[in-house]
């Protein structure tokens, strides 16, 4: 068995002597291969090009042919043949379209409302146009 007195301690191993200098380990380096790395990224480019060649092409074959103007006028029938809209016959659309000449007079034509009273009936345009000039009038007088 050994004695060890307090003067003879022995440093620890891992403590650096105080006048040493510390050695620190190099730091690790990758080493990337750029080569292969350029390598698969082109191979991703051209894999998604062929994928949108191949994706185009089959939809173009999937799809019809459009129609040219020479396949449309042989394909048309003559307008005599065409039936007429549906639910709706020649009576019907007399009375509309007499209906919408009606409503279009309302809204463009000044008419009498009542003779009596002499109160008239306006064309929207002009009523829309006093009632800006009139609520211009009336700001004003707020003022």
């Amino acid at each position: 068995m050994t004695h060890h007195t307090p003067s003879e301690k022995k440093p620890h191993a891992s403590t650096p002597a105080p006048d040493a200098a510390v050695e620190r380990p190099e730091p690790e380096t990758l080493a990337i291969d750029i080569r292969g790395v350029l390598l698969v990224g082109a191979g991703l480019v051209l894999l998604i090009v062929v994928s949108l060649v191949g994706l185009w092409a089959w939809l173009d074959w999937r799809s019809p042919t459009p129609m040219t103007r020479d396949d449309r006028a042989e394909n048309e029938m003559p307008s005599a043949a065409l039936p007429g809209e549906p639910g709706v016959d020649a009576h019907q659309k007399a009375r509309r379209l007499e209906y919408e000449a009606e409503q279009e007079k309302l809204l463009t034509e000044y008419q009498p409302v009542d003779g009596d009273q002499k109160v008239f009936r306006i064309p929207i345009r002009r009523a829309m146009e006093l009632f800006v000039e009139r609520s211009k009038r009336d700001a004003k007088e707020e003022k």
